[in-house]
């Protein structure tokens, strides 16, 4: 809310109510079983599929779950398991966006340099 409220100048409370109202009402409709498009965390996506899937494949593993993780080698695999969840949701296509200066290393476990179209000391260095 503090993202887009000040957008609204200055604006009284009832106006700021009708605003959250109006978003709720947007996010209502968005969030259809027959949506066009689906965001979802990988958490969110076991058991569903979907012809065509697009990971931010960046996220994997997540930095701060295995950083502040009491056992980083088991947080890791479960950052592994999520990333395949991820991955293995899409019937008929998968994208994964990712920056090639920076892969994830779990795409660089899964697929050849070459393959995700990153130089070689990217790869390494990752």
């Amino acid at each position: 809310m503090l993202g887009w409220a000040p957008g609204l100048g200055d604006a009284s409370v009832a106006v700021l109510c009708n605003a959250v109202a109006a978003r709720r009402d947007l996010l209502a409709r968005l969030r259809r079983d027959d949506a066009t498009l689906t965001l979802a965390t990988a958490h969110g996506t076991k058991g569903l599929e979907w012809d065509h899937v697009i990971v931010l494949a960046d996220g994997f593993p997540g930095r701060r779950s295995v950083a502040d993780a009491a056992e980083p080698e088991r947080a890791l695999e479960e950052e592994r398991r999520l990333a395949y969840v991820a991955w293995t949701r899409a019937r008929r296509s998968l994208t994964l966006l990712f920056d090639p200066a920076a892969p994830s290393p779990f795409l660089l476990e899964a697929f050849d340099p070459d393959e995700l179209g990153v130089a070689a000391d990217a790869a390494a260095a990752a």
